[in-house]
């Protein structure tokens, strides 16, 4: 893999292509010598972003004061690429004078699934979490332990399968 700025691989340099990191990189470059900004920025799914993605947001929304950022920390998944729920933090402490809403009712998912949830992501960094439901009562949740990756699995396929009355390769 070849450094920052540099094409990750001989081939896309003999394409002439970009990856999604090196498009990053070429925009960090381009707002830097041009100092383009925006006087309103929106930005979805917040919580996906990664550093360069941040100081990007960061450098657009310098000289504007309209920047609205749309995301749950508690569902920032793609760590392995550099985000962290923690950007909300950093937005905060970077801008004291932000206004925050938290949307709280959700519409998604039944009491009995926000029940469940509410312990595992209090554990997370920030503000306590309170999620109100507004589906009807559903199914118990359950928790299923298995002895090995692999064994949960086929847990998960067979139970796919059964929800979905498909007829799986060991039933047949």
């Amino acid at each position: 893999l070849a450094g920052p700025g540099v094409f990750k691989s001989k081939r896309l340099r003999e394409l002439g292509v970009l990856d999604f990191d090196d498009l990053l990189l070429e925009a960090q470059k381009q707002t830097i010598t041009t100092q383009k900004q925006f006087t309103h920025l929106l930005v979805d799914e917040f919580q996906d972003i990664n550093d360069i993605q941040y100081q990007l947001v960061r450098k657009w929304n310098e000289s504007g004061k309209n920047l609205f950022v749309i995301g749950d920390p508690d569902q920032s998944i793609y760590g392995f690429r550099g985000s962290s729920g923690r950007c909300f933090e950093r937005l905060e402490e970077d801008s004291p004078d932000i206004h925050i809403t938290r949307l709280v009712q959700n519409y998604r998912s039944t009491p009995e699934i926000l029940q469940t949830a509410v312990p595992v992501i209090e554990h997370n960094p920030g503000q306590p979490r309170l999620l109100t439901p507004n589906q009807t009562s559903g199914s118990a949740a359950r928790l299923v332990q298995t002895s090995a990756a692999v064994s949960e699995g086929i847990w998960m396929a067979k139970e796919i399968s059964r929800i979905t009355g498909a007829v799986d390769m060991l039933a047949a």
